[in-house]
């Protein structure tokens, strides 16, 4: 197990998704509210920075135009 698995992570946790967002990975959680505050300057209150647990990966994004609905699966996106 190397070193990088025993720091702890902070990301920014949406608290009405229950999700992380902004892809926000940090030492400290007050280097991810500054990174939040970099990318959006007014920052909504339900944006909280919250530990990353080892091996999380965010649920499917229902929201996001991108995604199939009836597989749950990301399609890919041609980059033009």
């Amino acid at each position: 197990m190397g070193v990088c698995c025993l720091i702890k992570r902070y990301g920014i946790w949406d608290l009405k998704n229950k999700r992380f967002v902004f892809n926000i990975d940090e030492e400290s959680k007050n280097r991810a509210m500054r990174e939040l505050q970099r990318r959006i300057k007014k920052v909504p209150s339900n944006y909280v920075a919250k530990s990353i647990p080892q091996n999380w990966k965010n649920p499917t994004n229902l929201k996001y135009k991108g995604v199939d609905n009836d597989k749950y699966q990301v399609r890919k996106l041609r980059h033009s």
